[in-house]
């Protein structure tokens, strides 16, 4: 007997919803033609964003401050509303300067330490979770503090 694999992708289900798909099996054997008929329950998954932010870029470099700022994961890869985004700023001593959850794409930081190398990490997240990080590493241009 000869047995076929068929695979059907679902898209665009909502989540926390059950959905009953029914099937038909129908397969010859020898002379007789046999139907089975059963259902699958499913439920659609929930999810952590997939993707991290990206575009995350720094603007208004000086001596002493630094602006971030950055976009929501592509659309696919949200998995939900995006609600909050988790931001650490370290710098090139590996020392964590800031660390916060905030929920607006932008964050700009002051009294920096001139030619200073900082980087800024930041994951989106939905009720699920956080998902993957984004990284930028800039530096601080020269002068007096």
């Amino acid at each position: 007997m000869l047995l076929e694999k068929h695979f059907t992708l679902l898209r665009f289900l909502i989540l926390y919803i059950k959905y009953c798909i029914n099937c038909i099996f129908i397969y010859l054997l020898i002379t007789n033609l046999i139907f089975h008929f059963f259902n699958v329950l499913l439920i659609s998954l929930i999810l952590a964003p997939t993707g991290p932010p990206y575009d995350l870029i720094s603007t208004n470099v000086t001596n002493q401050t630094m602006t971030f700022s950055w976009k929501q994961p592509v659309c696919g890869q949200r998995n939900s509303v995006i609600t909050q985004y988790h931001y650490t700023l370290i710098d090139n001593e590996e020392d964590i300067l800031e660390e916060h959850t905030i929920s607006n794409t932008r964050v700009e930081f002051t009294n920096l330490v001139p030619f200073t190398i900082y980087t800024l990490s930041v994951s989106a997240g939905n009720q699920f979770g956080s998902g993957p990080v984004a990284q930028n590493t800039s530096l601080t241009k020269e002068g007096s503090k």
